[in-house]
């Protein structure tokens, strides 16, 4: 059996993970795990693409500044809890409110977040990538 390699780069393991199939009109729930970073703030948001980013000073930011990653981070009833702070273990739970568009179906965009301090930038994610089904 041929072995192809992976198109996916994972940052030692998943910080970010779905549940559930995001179709248009679901409320999709994204769970966002970095245990080292308990009780400390973070921000979410998406963006249609993840290729070129955001540089900052701790690293990239693997999510394209587009349209898209404008309206998470302005739309707090659609990209509920992209902000807020981690819980004892670290976790917290995000809910994406995917409208009841039939057109998004086959829209691939990216969610992805970072946690932050005094000094700024502490740990950011990987990109999680969603296929609105």
């Amino acid at each position: 059996m041929q072995t192809f390699p992976s198109d996916v780069v994972t940052w030692g393991s998943r910080m970010l993970t779905g549940a559930g199939i995001p179709t248009p009109g679901a409320v999709y729930a994204i769970h966002l795990v970095v245990p080292s970073e308990s009780g400390r703030p973070f921000r979410a948001g998406a963006a249609l693409g993840a290729l070129t980013g955001i540089p900052t000073p701790a690293g990239r930011i693997p999510l394209d500044p587009d349209a898209l990653l404008l309206i998470s981070l302005t739309n707090p009833a659609m990209f509920r809890g992209f902000a807020g702070l981690l819980d004892a273990t670290g976790t917290a739970t995000m809910t994406l409110a995917i409208p009841h568009a039939p057109g998004l179906r086959g829209l691939r965009f990216f969610v992805a977040a970072l946690t932050y301090g005094p000094a700024g930038i502490r740990r950011i994610t990987e990109p999680l990538g969603i296929l609105v089904e």
